[in-house]
C-alpha cells in the first residue's frame, strides 16, 4: 500500500522534508486504500495521477492536520507598533471534504488492470 516512494515524491514536485513526508504519506495512503477499496493493490503498475494525488495529499494533511501549525492566534506589540498573526483552522468536516474532493478530482475517470473504475462503490 506505498504508492510513492520519498523519492518519487520529490521527482512530481514534492516539496517537503522527508520526516513531513513520512508523517503524512501513511495516512494518506490508507486514505486513498480506502477509498479505492483496495484496488490499487492489485494493479501491476501505480498510475502517474495516483502518485500526484498522493502528493497533494500528504501536502494537504501537512498543511490542514499538522499540529505543530495550530496556532490559532497570536500578538504582539513593541513600541507602539504591534503585529499579529493568525491562522484559520478548518473543522473536520471542512477538511474531510477538501480530502475528498481532492481524491476525486484525480480518480474519477480512472479504472483498475480489470477495467473496473477505482471509485466504484457497487450497486446501490
Amino acid at each position: 500500500m506505498n504508492y510513492l516512494t520519498y523519492e518519487e515524491y520529490i521527482e512530481v514536485g514534492g516539496i517537503l522534508e522527508p520526516t513531513a513526508f513520512d508523517r503524512f504519506s501513511i495516512r494518506a495512503f490508507s486514505r486513498v486504500a480506502q477509498e479505492t477499496h483496495g484496488r490499487l493493490d492489485t494493479m501491476a503498475e501505480i498510475p502517474i495521477q495516483v502518485k500526484h494525488l498522493c502528493r497533494d495529499l500528504i501536502e494537504y494533511m501537512h498543511n490542514n492536520l499538522n499540529q505543530d501549525k495550530a496556532l490559532s492566534g497570536a500578538s504582539q506589540s513593541q513600541g507602539g507598533a504591534s503585529e499579529s498573526e493568525s491562522y484559520i483552522n478548518k473543522t473536520y468536516s471542512d477538511i474531510e471534504k477538501d480530502i475528498e474532493a481532492i481524491i476525486v478530482d484525480y480518480l474519477l475517470m480512472l479504472k483498475d488492470d480489470e477495467g473496473t473504475p477505482l471509485l466504484y462503490r457497487g450497486c446501490v
